[in-house]
């Protein structure tokens, strides 16, 4: 079986190495007289670097380290630095590219990708071995083992040039302040991403005294708590883009008062956010009054569609915003629908007409309860979702359905794909909430009626038990996905005999793409 992974992942290089020859390269010389180069070996090294720079390093140097001596200098005498991307991968390969070479070339690389969390305790079967890559900038890695983490973050102080951390843990932390303060004592710390569970037994993180990070870009996928906010933002006064995709406040707590100062936040986003209003307000009396550029989405509070509050928090906290996006989702009856609609009426005043914030919103059904979207239009809708019945959908200045700002597609209900009249020109990504049970014709009809189904590179499916030839349909119908996520709950179905035989299975199994797309199964942060 390991000789028929390794079979196909050579056959992959071979195809992509055909497509490059066939790639004909045009020369002049000085009688104008064309030359062609036809093989791939011909290159110049700036093109065979590039090359290389793309292909999987360790792949590309059991391909090409033994071709010629050129080759051979190129991937194992060369100083340029490595990307290294190791994802689902057996252990015997692994094992074996580890000792022939990933730590030959460990004083190469500056950047690793650990995507696949069972090979992080592999990779590093003792943290002190972290301390070697002492060119590494940018670390991406997956783990499930909270002591082999905090391990290792106490080692990646010694890196002089990491510049980059993002940081996936599956499992429970029984005290996640002490993992964020690992985190700030990395010394050249600019970009930091995580996604991590958590345990909800643990203290307050204390406020930063002396110690500060040299972060400006802080990303916190988890869920994470108003009041601790202050403290955490206490460590990194040098921010300029703060990302929090679950902010929440605690009913029985109220929240205190801010006293951090960040004179170069410029770049907010908030989402899922299931704070108040008043709460928002007093982020924004500290932090906000350099902001240019402001994300948010909101549930239940009603107050956030009171266009007076947002047009005096507006004028009083953030004078220098140019960029409001703005989403806010309900739940609603007969009565408060009537409510909403005269709040939303509200935004077409001429505060916002002049700065060209633009809205619309929907009354849709949904497990049969009614519901809201106010959201943004143009020009920063990113995501448009299509349901299966609309009681009213609404723009606010009639403007004409601009839909050029989106950028990903997500189809709630088959009913809302079908009745969709709308075309998406920019579209790249997809995302299915639903199983779709129509034939390949029909879904490659409304596929194509709705987006560029050649321009799409990514497929989300969160669907809970998907049929595995769903995955399939949908892949043979977007010939450039090289993106592929899904939940563990969708993948649970297992991959039947008859289903591995069928034409559809064969076609995705032989396509140059299928290592890719594998490489991303469960990658779950973006």
């Amino acid at each position: 079986m390991e000789q028929t992974k390794r079979q196909r992942r050579t056959n992959s290089i071979v195809k992509k190495k055909k497509k490059l020859e066939g790639k004909i390269t045009t020369l002049h010389s000085n009688s104008s007289t064309r030359t062609f180069i036809t093989r791939f070996e011909d290159l110049p090294n700036e093109i065979i670097y590039e090359i290389f720079d793309i292909l999987d390093f360790c792949s590309a140097y059991e391909i090409f380290s033994n071709l010629n001596r050129r080759f051979h200098q190129i991937l194992v005498l060369s100083t340029l630095s490595i990307k290294m991307h190791i994802s689902l991968i057996s252990k015997p390969t692994f094992q074996r590219h580890y000792k022939q070479i990933i730590m030959p070339n460990k004083h190469r690389i500056n950047s690793l990708c650990l995507s696949n969390p069972f090979i992080v305790d592999l990779f590093f079967p003792s943290s002190q071995i972290i301390s070697k890559f002492r060119r590494l900038e940018t670390l991406i890695i997956d783990t499930t083992t909270t002591t082999k983490l905090a391990n290792l973050l106490k080692q990646l102080t010694k890196l002089p040039n990491l510049s980059s951390l993002t940081i996936i843990h599956r499992h429970c932390l029984y005290n996640i302040n002490d993992l964020y303060l690992q985190i700030f004592r990395l010394p050249a710390l600019k970009y930091c991403k995580l996604l991590l569970s958590e345990n909800s037994n643990y203290g307050s993180l204390p406020m930063s005294v002396n110690e500060t990070s040299p972060i400006e870009h802080l990303v916190i996928k988890n869920k994470f708590c108003l009041n601790e906010l202050n403290a955490l933002l206490s460590y990194v006064p040098k921010l300029r883009y703060l990302a929090l995709n679950h902010l929440y406040s605690l009913p029985d707590e109220q929240t205190k008062s801010f006293s951090s100062s960040l004179n170069d936040l410029t770049h907010i986003s908030i989402k899922n956010s299931r704070i108040l209003f008043n709460e928002l307000e007093l982020l924004a009396k500290h932090f906000f009054h350099r902001l240019q550029i402001f994300h948010i989405s909101t549930y239940f509070d009603v107050s956030f569609l009171n266009a007076n509050h947002w047009e005096r928090l507006i004028l009083s906290y953030m004078p220098n915003l140019i960029v409001f996006d703005f989403m806010h989702t309900n739940s609603l009856n007969d009565t408060t629908q009537l409510k909403y609609e005269d709040l939303i009426q509200q935004f077409q005043s001429s505060f916002w007409f002049e700065r060209q914030w633009l809205f619309t919103y929907t009354f849709y059904w949904k497990r049969a309860e009614r519901h809201v979207i106010f959201n943004s239009s143009r020009p920063y809708r990113k995501s448009y979702v299509l349901y299966s019945e609309f009681s009213k959908q609404i723009d606010l200045y009639q403007q004409e359905n601009n839909l050029d700002s989106v950028e990903r597609i997500c189809i709630q209900d088959e009913q809302g794909m079908i009745n969709c009249v709308n075309h998406f020109s920019n579209v790249t990504e997809l995302t299915l909430f639903c199983n779709l049970s129509q034939s390949q014709d029909s879904l490659s009809t409304h596929f194509n009626l709705i987006f560029p189904t050649k321009q799409l590179t990514k497929l989300v499916i969160t669907v809970t038990s998907i049929p595995f030839m769903l995955i399939i349909k949908a892949l043979s119908l977007l010939p450039n996905i090289h993106t592929l996520m899904l939940t563990y709950e969708s993948f649970f179905e297992k991959i039947s005999p008859s289903i591995k035989q069928c034409d559809l299975f064969q076609l995705i199994e032989d396509s140059d793409r299928i290592t890719e797309i594998a490489c991303q199964l469960f990658n779950e942060i973006g």
